[in-house]
């Protein structure tokens, strides 16, 4: 068909060339013409200084590509400016001229392209030859030289750009004959090619980059103005972003640093990249130069070590390179030997070398690592080894110890004096928790000693143990370790138990076997004797004992056994074996011998009591278990009257008691039955009792009260219902009998059944009972003259007495209240006053005893209306009562109505004035100077409930001055006036408590003579005098002038006082009473959350009149704030400030003005806040815990976070729990699956509600799983964490693979919401299925999870003949898959699908076979397995004998060389092409023709054909089963990435298997398919047994693979394969 096709097309183009030839002849017209008319002219140009013209102008462009003149010989004259014209004739030449042309296919190249270049000479005379000259020198190279027609010659120059310096001039001379060469040169018709290429710097490659020191690597590419440039950088096969570009005009430069600063990841291959593309024709062209980068270098750097004398020290240098680099380590300048340091090399091309020092002595040295990359050497820094004067000088020795004991190591460091030590211990190398060992040190600090404790210690605690310790000198960290001390743990295993010998006879013997395991221990340190006790008695070589020798039994496991004879009682005991071995303490094991002796109960026992015990002994040394019954019946521990009690063993009998409470008279005579059991030996004894009850039921108490009045107290007996009971009953007072009493009337009941109860009332004299009536009671019960039954009852008639009878005061200044408490026979052990129910205190109140110690007083010492109220006396009384009586006592303040201090002139007239409120009229006097009879003359009104008495004294004497108090009866008032001839002015003091002394002052005015005495005296007339001697006051008296005097008293009183100066005259005293208030100021400071408001308080006591309080806050004036200060009462005033919304830490001061005194405290607001991180992140489904963060760090939180709650409009997976404890608040949620806003709130201190939240994000991984069948060499293993991941995680997140137990850490690669890591693993021979540990690193947290790779075989034969039945049976085994169970298998004959087999079920994890029975015909077979995740291909080749198989349809290409197959491809390209370029140079040469004389060069345009045009089918992926390592295909990578609802990716070297889950294929995906050819990069032969990986046809599986298009597409053609589908790839 194609050939057709070809031939078609060859035919029109012939048409078209006829057409246009003879068009071309026709226009010959246009030309100009000489004298000879005879056919077609051409146009001779003109010659002018070396260049060729036209004469006519030239209209046309003329193209970049071609070049087309005309030359003529040397008949024509040079330079001349005459024009010939010759006649020219279409397809020849005149012998004279001719012409050449020389042509290109472009004139821009990059390297490596290929460029063609044509030259064509027209002559009559015949071309010897054409040379090829660039830049006026031979070129390399020479073109192929041939003829097309007698007058047409050709020099066709093909050739690769190499270099750039093929770029240059190049020409074409022609030799014709013995005629010198046309040189075209001095033409200009020369062509120039120009290299498109770049430079990079620098020009070494590779390129060696030294570790954290910046690189740059440029590249520059020249501009050219027909052309757009644009520049790009790759590392590896990534496209890079930060690179910097400069466009100077005529070139453009770009450039990128490196910093190897993360070592490895800088090595790799750096390319730069230039596209130029041409602006009319869009042509592009790229051109790139590249480098390969190798990091060489220090990474990892040592570092200093401080250590003790002894110590080891250890230095690590971690090296990069591409090559190996050898490690050389010195310390001090000198090389170490190889074997104090380990070198190793991992494949990430990493060197890891460790330098350990034991055993260092004390000097300082200078290490350093140096490294050798074949000719470079790099050296690291230098550090430092110091080494002090520390290390251990008592190392922990072995030992052993038993199992279940307590036991120490101890371990002792010697350190200097400025230096702490951290102690730890090591158990191999795992540290041992902090609470097992404690360290103490000596009083220089410089010996400290660790003990490690062992509490009862198992054997999992054998090891070696070392202690460690950790220390700080001269700003460097720094340990030393002691000696291991290896820990044996030995045990006893056992001697059998508690052993019982029931019957002793002579000849009566027992065997104990005692068993030791000490486990691993050399031998010096195991088992080395045994010796066996009996009651602590070395029995070896005694009489009726035989000890067997210690023998080995087993490993490491000691027998040894004690055989006893003879019995005898005294033998009960202990036994005792005990080991002792070559480390450690001896090691035993003991048991008792039991001999047990018969039980013992009383015959019977009686009792009175209702309460009462009865014990059971037998004699034993073993604790046994004891059962009490009643009648039969168990008796429990909380039986209502009896209850059993603990036992007791004493002299190798054990009691136990029957504790009988309360027993009822309802039941008979019971029968007690003791019985012992022994659990171990299993025996049981037993015994019993009987007992009967009698006893009282009710009485009066032991100590009864009653007020005088007629009682009746009553008293029963009860007894077993089955006996008798007692004969009669009485009452007797005081030891007489009351029968003939007339104060007492007995009444003696009735006996009934287990119970009498009699009665005695009590009337007294006439029916009046009196405290005389009362006396010690009892009521008897008689049995017989000798047994009779009494209980006692104190029984007391009281009356308490309260004085005076209604108590009412005046002002007084001291009252008393009275209690006399009557009885008879009566003791008090106490009395109590209280005041409405509360105990009155000293030193308002104060109690006394009278003579007798039933009367008590109660004196009221501040006798004002505050002390009003409800009194009482509480008289403590035997059997723990209290006998109480109540008074209320009114109390009336008098106030001063006169001045208190009143100076007057003799003969004048004073007024004195007082009153009192009273509901009723009283008498109210007035006293002076203390006097008990009342001043005459006062006169008195009484007006709405007030008594105001006054008194005029009219005319004043000596005799009238003094001191006047109103008082009523014995009260007197509190005030008073003093009436004076002269005057006394007083200043009192303000003072803080506990502040200093305060000073007081008194000036006298007025007095005509100096006074006798100045003193002054306080509230209990203790008097103050200068000339006292005195550390507690001092006292000034000024000195006597012009009638006036000053005194002042020094003192410091703890509460406020009234003192009085007196200036005592002749005559009279001078007087005033001075105070000194002492008051106490306190202040309530506030922690309070930050933005919400809280108040503070000041409290101010003590003061006498009402002060006045301020409040200031220097820091910030302008804070919100409301002061509230309540009303002064009781010497209190309470101001409290209100702040608002307080942010931060304030200070307020607070000021009180007591009488004109300013006292200042000051009071603190902190604040206080709970925070959360923004972002929490946690594992799908894994529990999350968030710790709410308060500031500052609070004692106790539950007073400032109160009504915790998580808000209920947040979606949390599960209930949240939340704890507030004292130092922090935790919620926990148990499981979280679902990303959310955690939202929090709380209320503070202040009742006001926060809100927190936080982000938290949940991530997840899913099994990430790789199925290898054998051949593949590589497996890319794949961790991929899925979530809601912030920005900020994205960019914080790192990763790591666990390898070898060490992490390598690998760059994350962040997509949308997934995150994931991979890691090259290499697959080998030796490689099993396993589980390979992978994490991420997420702000600080990490998660771990496993990437699982499981390796399969399947197991097919290559070659399959059939038998002689004309069948065969071909079959696979698919094994080793432990992860993946076969889903089907599919079986093709060629591309015809055969028979689908489920697998599903068959025997996984065994090995599974499908087989395709009863196989007839010859072919090539395909066994294709489906994993689930994965395909496996194989194929099987079935042969006949004598049979030929027809051309293989899976493999049409011969590896071994080419094929005349593709001949029809061939001509089915070949001869179109060839026809088509005929055409283009007919169509050429015509247009030439017709143009000739109006123009010497035009354009030519060609036809290109696009190889790529072809249908490709699906690409198919190979992988050798054959183990070898040929082909293009040996490794394959495998991916286990889980994006967003898709499954896994398989990626792999040219191989690609992607899962399209959301977008599935909607076309039918035929099942058969046929093979692909190997594509041709396989580089030649490979075994026809191939691997055929892929995805069940059902899982939108897409295949791609990337080679020559064209190349593929002509085998396919050539194969003749038919329909073929076209790839989606």
């Amino acid at each position: 068909m194609r050939l057709h096709t070809s031939l078609l097309l060859a035919f029109t183009i012939f048409i078209l060339l006829r057409q246009n030839t003879v068009k071309c002849q026709d226009n010959t017209d246009d030309t100009e013409t000489a004298d000879e008319d005879t056919g077609p002219k051409c146009t001779v140009p003109t010659i002018q200084n070396g260049q060729i013209g036209n004469a006519n102008s030239v209209d046309e462009e003329i193209s970049e590509s071609t070049a087309f003149e005309v030359f003529c010989d040397s008949q024509y004259q040079l330079g001349s400016s005459s024009v010939a014209n010759v006649p020219c004739v279409t397809g020849q030449m005149p012998s004279s001229c001719r012409e050449i042309t020389l042509t290109n296919t472009a004139t821009e190249y990059v390297v490596g392209s290929e460029a063609k270049l044509t030259c064509q000479v027209k002559s009559q005379d015949q071309v010897t030859g054409i040379k090829w000259i660039k830049d006026n020198q031979d070129f390399r190279l020479q073109g192929v030289f041939s003829s097309q027609t007698s007058s047409t010659f050709f020099s066709v120059l093909t050739f690769t750009i190499a270099t750039s310096g093929d770029a240059g001039r190049y020409k074409c001379e022609a030799s014709v004959n013995s005629v010198a060469p046309f040189d075209k040169e001095m033409y200009q018709s020369d062509v120039v090619i120009t290299i498109l290429s770049t430079t990079m710097t620098p020009a070494d490659d590779p390129v060696y980059l030294m570790v954290g020191e910046p690189f740059p690597l440029s590249c520059i590419f020249v501009n050219y103005a027909s052309y757009s440039l644009s520049v790009s950088w790759t590392q590896g096969s990534s496209s890079m972003t930060a690179y910097f570009t400069d466009d100077t005009g005529d070139t453009t430069s770009t450039k990128i640093t490196l910093n190897a600063g993360t070592a490895v990841g800088y090595s790799n291959d750096y390319a730069c990249k230039g596209e130029y593309r041409h602006l009319s024709s869009g042509r592009v062209m790229t051109v790139t130069d590249s480098r390969r980068v190798e990091v060489r270098g220090i990474a990892f750097q040592p570092q200093s070590v401080s250590v003790g004398i002894g110590g080891e020290a250890k230095f690590t240098c971690e090296t990069v390179g591409e090559i190996k680099g050898t490690v050389v380590w010195l310390v001090g300048g000198a090389a170490q030997d190889e074997d104090l340091f380990t070198t190793t090399h991992s494949t990430s091309r990493v060197t890891r070398s460790i330098l350990t020092l034991e055993s260092v002595e004390k000097q300082d040295s200078k290490v350093q690592c140096q490294v050798t990359f074949g000719a470079v050497t790099v050296k690291s820094n230098e550090v430092d080894l110091v080494v002090y004067g520390i290390g251990v000088v008592d190392h922990p020795g072995d030992t052993g110890f038993i199992k279940g004991t307590d036991n120490t190591l101890t371990c002792s460091i010697k350190t200097e004096s400025d230096v702490v030590p951290s102690i730890r211990w090591f158990m191999g190398f795992s540290s041992v928790g902090a609470e097992k060992y404690s360290t103490t040190s000596n009083a220089e600090k410089t010996l400290y000693t660790s003990e490690l404790f062992f509490d009862k210690v198992q054997k999992s605690a054998n090891g070696a143990y070392k202690c460690k310790a950790d220390f700080t000198i001269k700003g460097q960290m720094t340990s030393v370790e002691s000696n291991p001390a290896s820990i044996y743990v030995r045990e006893v295993i056992k001697l059998p138990g508690n052993d019982y010998i029931t019957s002793v006879v002579s000849g009566d013997s027992k065997a104990f076997s005692c068993y030791l395991y000490v486990g691993v221990e050399p031998d010096g340190a195991s088992f080395q004797s045994v010796t066996w006790y009996v009651n602590n008695v070395d029995v070896k070589g005694v009489a009726d004992f035989v000890i067997d020798d210690a023998k080995t039994t087993k490993v490491k496991k000691w027998l040894t056994v004690l055989r006893m004879t003879n019995i005898t009682p005294g033998l009960a005991g202990l036994v005792k074996c005990s080991y002792t071995c070559g480390i450690g303490p001896d090691i035993s094991d003991e048991t008792m011998l039991y001999v047990h002796r018969q039980v013992q109960l009383p015959v019977e026992t009686h009792t009175t009591s209702a309460t009462f015990t009865i014990t059971c002994s037998a004699g034993n040394n073993e604790l046994a278990a004891v059962t009490w019954l009643e009648d039969g019946t168990p008796i429990g521990l909380n039986d209502n009257n009896f209850k059993p009690q603990s036992a007791t063993i004493e002299d190798f009998v054990q009691h136990n008691r029957l504790l009988v409470e309360d027993w009822s008279t309802s039941k008979d005579i019971v029968t007690i039955k003791c019985k012992y059991r022994y659990d171990i030996s299993n025996k049981e004894y037993e015994t019993s009792t009987k007992f009967s009850w009698k006893g009282f039921t009710t009485s009066p108490d032991r100590y009864t009260y009653y007020s005088p009045a007629e009682k009746t107290i009553y008293c029963s007996y009860g007894f077993t219902y089955s006996t008798t009971g007692p004969t009669s009953a009485k009452w007797t007072r005081d030891g007489a009998s009351v029968d003939n009493d007339d104060k007492y009337e007995v009444d003696t009941g009735n006996k009934g059944a287990g119970n009498w109860e009699i009665s005695l009332a009590i009337k007294g004299t006439d029916g009046v009972v009196t405290e005389q009536d009362g006396g010690v009671f009892v009521c008897s019960f008689v049995y017989s003259e000798t047994e009779e039954y009494h209980r006692n009852a104190d029984v007391y008639f009281y009356d308490i007495e309260t004085l005076p009878a209604e108590p009412k005061f005046y002002d007084a200044l001291s009252v008393t209240l009275t209690c006399v408490l009557k009885s008879k026979d009566l003791t008090v052990s106490g009395v109590k006053w209280v005041k409405n129910s509360e105990t009155v205190k000293a030193p308002t109140f104060n109690v006394t005893a009278g003579s007798d110690p039933l009367t008590s007083y109660l004196s009221i010492n501040e006798v004002v209306a505050a002390n009003e109220g409800t009194f009482g006396c509480l008289y403590d009384v035997p059997g723990n009562k209290e006998l109480e009586e109540t008074m209320y006592a009114y109390i009336r303040n008098i106030e001063l109505l006169s001045e208190e201090y009143l100076v007057v002139a003799a003969g004048s007239e004073v007024e004195l004035s007082c009153s009192v409120k009273n509901y009723t009229k009283v008498d109210l006097n007035w006293y002076k100077d203390g006097a008990t009879d009342p001043v005459p003359g006062h006169t008195e009104t009484y007006d709405d409930f007030v008594v105001t008495s006054t008194l005029t004294l009219e005319s004043v004497q000596n005799e009238n001055l003094g001191e006047y108090r109103c008082g009523i009866e014995d009260s007197r008032s509190g005030k008073s006036s003093t009436v004076s001839s002269v005057t006394v002015s007083a200043v009192g003091a303000v003072v803080l408590k506990g502040s200093g002394p305060a000073t007081i002052k008194c000036d006298l005015s007025g007095a005509v003579s100096q006074p006798i005495s100045v003193l002054w005296t306080d509230e209990n007339d203790k008097e103050y005098k200068a000339t006292d001697s005195s550390s507690e006051y001092t006292v000034v008296a000024g000195t006597f002038k012009d009638g006036e005097q000053t005194t002042t008293l020094e003192i410091e009183p703890s509460t406020s006082a009234i003192f009085t100066c007196k200036f005592v005259l002749d005559g009279t005293t001078g007087s005033r009473k001075v105070a000194v208030t002492v008051v106490e100021i306190t202040s309530t400071p506030s922690m309070v959350h930050k933005g919400s408001d809280t108040s503070v308080q000041c409290r101010l006591e003590g003061a006498s009149t009402a002060p006045t309080v301020s409040w200031s806050q220097a820091n910030n004036p302008d804070q919100e704030t409301t002061e509230n200060t309540g009303n002064f009462a009781d010497k209190v005033l309470v101001s409290t400030l209100e702040v608002k919304n307080v942010m931060k830490e304030l200070l307020y001061s607070c000021t009180f003005n007591v009488e004109g005194t300013e006292f200042s405290t000051e009071v603190l607001i902190n604040i206080y806040e709970l925070a959360i991180p923004a972002t929490h992140i946690v594992e799908k489904g894994k529990s999350l815990q968030i710790e709410i963060q308060i500031e500052p760090e609070i004692p106790d939180i539950t007073s400032y976070v109160k009504q915790s709650e998580v808000s209920e409009d947040v979606t949390v997976d599960g209930t949240a729990t939340i704890t507030v404890e004292k130092e922090k608040v935790t919620v926990t949620y148990a499981s979280v699956v679902t990303p959310m806003i955690f939202t929090y709130q709380y209320t503070d201190s202040s009742d006001a509600v926060h809100t927190l939240t936080s982000n938290i994000h949940v991530v997840e991984f899913k099994k990430n799983k790789v199925s290898l069948s054998d051949g593949v060499e590589e497996a890319e293993l794949a961790c991929t964490m899925h979530g809601d991941l912030s920005t900020e995680m994205r960019q914080q997140v790192s990763s790591y693979w666990v390898i070898g137990g060490q992490k390598e850490f690998k760059m994350a690669t962040v997509a949308g919401s997934s995150v994931t890591s991979k890691y090259d693993m290499t697959v080998t021979s030796a490689t099993v299925d396993q589980e390979v540990a992978c994490g991420f690193s997420v702000q600080g947290k990490e998660f771990t999870h496993t990437a699982t790779l499981d390796i399969i075989d399947i197991t097919c034969p290559e070659k399959v003949e059939i038998g002689d039945d004309g069948e065969v049976d071909i079959a696979c085994t698919i094994s080793g898959s432990k992860h993946f169970e076969p889903v089907k298998s599919i079986w093709y004959k060629g591309n015809s699908q055969e028979l689908i087999q489920s697998l599903s079920g068959a025997g996984w994890p065994d090995p599974v076979t499908t087989t395709f029975v009863d196989v007839s015909t010859t072919g090539a077979y395909r066994c294709v397995i489906d994993m689930g995740v994965a395909e496996f291909t194989r194929n099987i080749e079935v042969t006949k004998a004598g049979v030929v198989d027809p051309v293989d349809p899976v493999d049409p290409v011969d590896p071994e060389g080419g094929s005349d197959k593709n001949l029809p491809l061939i001509i089915g390209i070949t001869v179109p092409v060839v026809l088509v370029l005929i055409a283009v140079l007919v169509v050429g040469y015509c247009c030439f023709k017709k143009h000739r004389t109006r123009r010497a060069s035009f354009n030519i345009k060609t036809l290109s054909m696009n190889s790529n045009s072809f249908n490709r089918p699906e690409s198919l992926i190979y992988a050798n089963a054959d183990g070898q390592a040929q082909g293009a295909h040996r490794a394959a990578r495998y991916s286990t990435q889980h994006r967003e609802n898709d499954q896994a990716h398989i990626n792999g070297n040219n191989l690609r298997v992607n899962y399209r889950v959301n977008n599935p294929r909607t076309d039918s995906r035929p099942q058969a398919r046929k093979a692909a050819p190997t594509p041709p990069s396989s580089g030649g032969s490979r075994t026809p047994t191939r691997t055929d990986v892929r995805t069940p046809d059902n899982s939108g599986v897409r295949y791609n693979r990337d080679f020559d298009a064209s190349v593929y597409s002509r085998n396919l053609a050539a194969k003749n394969l038919g329909n073929i589908p076209t790839s989606n790839a």
